[in-house]
């Protein structure tokens, strides 16, 4: 692990209404560094994870990605710096394949998805099947994700976020809704 600071979110604050979702939250994660953030059922972990990814803007404090204040950045440029997520329900192309939702991520990583250019490269073939090796899923890029089960589903979501080698991942409840496999005798 590393001694540099890759995110540091200070003094963060966020209110809907009347409702506190965030109240002076301080969080410093080093590079390397693997951290969680455990609370029970609306206790401001996904509003924490959409005020760093962009997605919800804090109504006070600092959030730095390395030396970069992104706290009032767009999503497309926190994740063009290097930030990527996974959803509590993955956002994934039902109608699609798992290769095809995989194109269509790295298309949009590299900022080249067109209505007139295919998504379907040699490269990105060949990245997205190191992503879907990595993730054990390579035996179901040609199977619709509409008939995939939902823990499958999360898995591919997360796998979509590694398409673009992030220096920050955050997973938001990444285990929520997958079953448990069972061994049994």
């Amino acid at each position: 692990m590393s001694d540099e600071l890759l995110l540091h979110a200070q003094g963060l604050n966020k209110q809907f209404g009347a409702v506190v979702a965030a109240q002076d939250v301080n969080l410093r994660v080093k590079t390397g560094e693997r951290v969680s953030l455990i609370g029970s059922n609306g206790a401001g972990k996904t509003t924490f994870v959409n005020m760093i990814t962009g997605y919800v803007r804090a109504d006070s404090g600092s959030i730095w990605l390395g030396g970069t204040d992104i706290g009032r950045m767009n999503p497309r440029q926190i994740t063009r710096m290097g930030v990527a997520r996974s959803f509590q329900i993955p956002q994934l192309y039902p109608s699609m394949t798992v290769l095809e939702n995989m194109l269509v991520a790295l298309a949009c990583h590299e900022n080249r998805l067109s209505t007139w250019l295919p998504a379907a490269t040699s490269a990105r073939v060949s990245r997205a099947d190191e992503v879907l090796s990595r993730f054990n899923l390579l035996k179901h890029r040609d199977r619709l994700v509409s008939e995939l089960p939902g823990g499958l589903r999360k898995l591919i979501d997360i796998a979509l976020a590694m398409t673009g080698a992030p220096r920050l991942l955050l997973l938001d409840e990444p285990t929520s809704g997958v079953a448990q496999k069972k061994n049994f005798p």
